[in-house]
C-alpha cells in the first residue's frame, strides 16, 4: 500500500508539465483537463490512504507539498500562458510566491523549533481547495470555450489569492512571534 500512496504522490510530480506540455504545446485542453483532474484527485487520495492504511511516511509527508506545488506551478503556467491575461499572471506570481515564502518559512521554523507555527491549517486547505477548482474551471472553460466559466475561475483565482495572502501573514506572525 505504500507503493501505491507513493506512485500516487509521484503521478502528481509527473502530471504538472505534462499538462503545461499538452495543454500549450498540443493545445489538447480536455486532455490537460482530465490530467488535472485526476492529479488533484491523487492529492486527496493519497493522503486519505497514507491515514486510513497507517502507511504514512517522512518521504511521503516530506513529497507530498512538493508535488502539490508541481501541479500548481505548470497549471497556473498553462493557464497564463493560454489566457495571455497579465491579471491572470500577476494572480498566479504572487500565489507562487506566497508558495516559496512558506516554503522557507516552515525550513526557518524547523531549524528553529518551531515546527508547530507552520503545521498546515483549515485556512491553507481551503486556499488549495479553491485554487483547484479555479485551475479546474480554467481547464473546462479551454476544453468547451465557455467564456462565462473562465470569467468565474479568474473570480476564484482571486479569492484564492486573497486567502492565499491571509494564510502566508498569519503563518509568518505565527512564526516570529514569540
Amino acid at each position: 500500500m505504500r507503493q501505491f500512496v507513493m506512485a500516487l504522490t509521484f503521478s502528481r510530480i509527473i502530471a504538472g508539465p505534462i499538462i503545461l506540455f499538452v495543454s500549450i504545446f498540443l493545445e489538447m485542453h480536455f486532455t490537460a483537463l482530465v490530467l488535472f483532474l485526476f492529479a488533484a484527485l491523487t492529492d486527496f487520495l493519497d493522503g486519505k490512504l497514507a491515514r486510513d492504511f497507517r502507511v504514512e511516511s517522512n518521504v511521503g509527508a516530506l513529497l507530498d507539498p512538493i508535488a502539490d506545488k508541481f501541479l500548481l506551478l505548470f497549471s497556473l503556467m498553462a493557464i497564463t500562458l493560454i489566457t495571455n491575461d497579465i491579471y491572470v499572471g500577476f494572480m498566479s506570481s504572487i500565489i507562487l510566491g506566497r508558495e516559496i515564502w512558506i516554503a522557507g518559512l516552515r525550513e526557518f521554523a524547523i531549524k528553529h523549533g518551531k515546527e508547530y507555527a507552520t503545521k498546515v491549517s483549515s485556512l491553507a486547505k481551503l486556499k488549495t481547495s479553491i485554487q483547484f477548482i479555479s485551475i479546474l474551471m480554467f481547464f473546462i472553460s479551454f476544453a468547451f470555450n465557455y467564456a462565462l466559466v473562465t470569467f468565474l475561475a479568474s473570480f476564484l483565482l482571486f479569492l484564492s489569492l486573497l486567502i492565499s495572502i491571509k494564510s502566508a501573514l498569519s503563518y509568518t506572525k505565527e512564526v516570529f512571534q514569540n
